[in-house]
């Protein structure tokens, strides 16, 4: 177990925030920003959690503009554009989790997503937990790649079963 207090991490600004852990499924990362500050508009690929541990920022976001103090927490949807300026010497914690990174998210034509067979599949049976819908694009490449695999096996099994002993 680790832990952290975070009113007390050294941390030395905006331009070198303190990461506090990342691992593949989520990443903290502590950020001071001083008076007037901020971080301009802008988006991630992941689910953003904003946590507004000292001070006082303004947030745009969705076309809409607050002012949020100290124990406020903020999220924002992957991709969301926003921007946050700080009114007070300020610190955030932001924590963001690739963990529901999809093929849609990713930058297009990453061809490491679209040409990965195991994205479909995965894809197939994480949309509707997620996002409460199906993807039919994805349950299609995914039979379609069920039943490739299949007649494949089926060919290498046909080609090969004279050398295949059968001990039973």
């Amino acid at each position: 177990m680790d832990r952290w207090h975070i009113p007390s991490v050294e941390a030395a600004g905006r331009r070198e925030p303190r990461v506090l852990f990342s691992t593949p499924e989520c990443r903290a990362v502590v950020i001071d920003l001083r008076a007037g500050e901020g971080l301009g508009e802008h988006s991630v690929h992941e689910r953003a959690v904003v946590e507004v541990v000292t001070g006082s920022v303004r947030v745009t976001a969705s076309g809409t503009e607050m002012t949020c103090g100290g124990g406020t927490l903020l999220t924002f949807d992957p991709q969301e554009r926003h921007a946050i300026s700080a009114v007070d010497d300020t610190r955030l914690l932001l924590m963001l989790s690739p963990i529901i990174w999809t093929a849609k998210v990713v930058p297009a034509g990453s061809p490491f997503l679209v040409y990965n067979p195991v994205t479909y599949i995965i894809d197939a049976a994480r949309t509707p937990l997620l996002a409460g819908g199906t993807d039919y694009m994805s349950v299609l490449v995914s039979a379609i790649l069920a039943v490739a695999g299949s007649i494949a096996a089926y060919l290498l099994y046909r080609r090969t079963e004279h050398r295949i002993p059968y001990w039973l």
